[in-house]
């Protein structure tokens, strides 16, 4: 296990954890807002579990988010350097837990770990039209900096001894 909140574990992930990635991943309404932007194959989310496994035992990468009293996962959460020198956070939640505040408060835990890493600048990204992503990355105390063709807002958070 990676990190910890009051009702999160944000862990590695695992072989067994394939059959829930294809369902969220494979969900339209789930992939439209993301960066991903379709539902996957299973190839390649199969690809992508690999990939993540292997990143979830580096202090940078992809890790699932699983709901502690139900011992179910939820999504996953990203921090690693993608486009840019400094990390992004990244997450997913699958649809049928829209709402219930899971992506701040792994997003919240993700943050406080990067500043435990003594990042200087957290960067993240989405699609304007995703408001709940937006209101999500203003709640966790990111800033809008700008947007990019009109197709992606971009956020930063950046630490100094106030914050």
């Amino acid at each position: 296990m990676l990190l910890e909140t009051a009702r999160l574990l944000i862990r590695s992930f695992k072989k067994e954890d394939f059959d829930f990635l294809c369902l969220m991943m494979k969900d339209k309404d789930v992939m439209a807002t993301t960066g991903f932007r379709t539902e996957q194959p299973d190839e390649k989310i199969k690809s992508y579990l690999e990939k993540w496994i292997v990143e979830g035992e580096d202090t940078l990468g992809v890790w699932a988010i699983e709901e502690k009293s139900a011992s179910t996962l939820v999504g996953w959460i990203m921090l690693k350097k993608v486009l840019n020198a400094d990390p992004e956070l990244g997450y997913m939640i699958q649809k049928k837990d829209w709402g219930k505040g899971y992506a701040t408060e792994a997003c919240i835990a993700m943050i406080a770990y990067g500043r435990s890493l003594q990042l200087n600048r957290i960067v993240a990204s989405t699609d304007p039209s995703n408001k709940s992503s937006i209101r999500v990355l203003e709640k966790v105390g990111m800033t809008r900096k700008e947007a990019i063709n009109g197709e992606i807002t971009q956020f930063e958070k950046v630490f100094n001894e106030k914050n």
